[in-house]
């Protein structure tokens, strides 16, 4: 049956020992991860259909729409605006609504950030943190 996503979290780690994560403020739509596996083509003189071999995967990024409200979460001091200036890997944690009942757990760096101002809109942001390294499934608490 399907599920709703309303009520969907991504969050951020401090990078302490234990790590904590902390909500990004704002966040509206987001998309990811996207799983994707590198291919060879592996066909012969012998085949009479192409054949592939899967190589390494790519985990895609998290994109992401926000209003933005200049939270610690967001801004250019200690929020994901200042990971976009250094370039830090962070870990995050993907939390969709109950009743599915695991996060997605993976090591991210934010590849984009960029601030829209419509002349009669919403101040926002949107983004892309990239994955590096294998994503995992965990339960939530």
């Amino acid at each position: 049956m399907a599920q709703k996503s309303h009520g969907t979290l991504l969050k951020i780690g401090n990078g302490g020992a234990p790590e904590t994560f902390t909500t990004i403020a704002e966040m509206l739509d987001m998309e990811g991860p996207e799983i994707k596996n590198d291919l060879e083509e592996v066909t012969s003189h012998d085949d009479t259909s192409k054949k592939y071999l899967a190589k390494l995967k790519d985990n895609g990024g998290i994109d992401y729409l926000m209003n933005y409200v200049d939270a610690a979460t967001q801004n250019e001091s200690t929020g994901i605006v200042a990971d976009a200036n250094s370039g830090v890997t962070r870990n995050f944690e993907l939390h969709p609504p109950n009743p599915y009942g695991k996060k997605i757990k993976f090591a991210g760096i934010v590849e984009s950030h960029s601030f829209m101002t419509p002349i009669n809109g919403v101040f926002r942001a949107k983004g892309r943190v990239k994955i590096t390294g294998d994503i995992t499934f965990a339960a939530k608490p």
